[in-house]
């Protein structure tokens, strides 16, 4: 081996300047984004009367199984709207729409927009609940909607 590397040019190495350049500066990754406390209350907020209803031919327009948006959805889940607040301004229905009901108490209430009033009603909503539950046994509140 001895004799290869004699047969080798010489190289002679000068790290030296490499060692002395200033090396380009590392960006720094981006912070993660802070997420604003306050970014729920951005999201459209009405202040809303709640009363609650049963799926019954007295309360609904003669099939109480078929809601605006398809058939019923779970008691305590499913919400209907006041037509002012189930329509965009576009004229698109919420069907579907996760809402979250904030009543002056603290307790709040996730729902999904299933149905729509009677068009007399306005910033009104209307839960259901079950057929064996007496809907005015939970009176009417005062909350806040906030559209999901």
């Amino acid at each position: 081996m001895g004799l290869v590397l004699s047969l080798l040019p010489k190289l002679e190495l000068d790290i030296s300047p490499a060692l002395s350049k200033p090396r380009p500066a590392v960006e720094a990754p981006a912070p993660a984004p802070v997420l604003d406390p306050k970014a729920r209350s951005r999201r459209p907020a009405f202040s809303v009367r709640v009363t609650y209803y049963q799926a019954l031919p007295s309360q609904t327009d003669g099939n109480p199984n078929v809601a605006a948006c398809g058939p019923n959805l779970e008691p305590w889940v499913q919400v209907a709207l006041s037509r002012d607040l189930f329509f965009h301004a576009d004229g698109r229905r919420r069907c579907g729409q996760r809402v979250r009901l904030v009543f002056e108490n603290g307790r709040e209430l996730l729902g999904v927009v299933n149905d729509t009033m009677n068009r007399r009603y306005r910033k009104q909503v209307d839960v259901l609940v079950a057929a064996h539950e007496p809907a005015r046994r939970y009176g009417v509140a005062e909350a806040r909607l906030i559209l999901e």
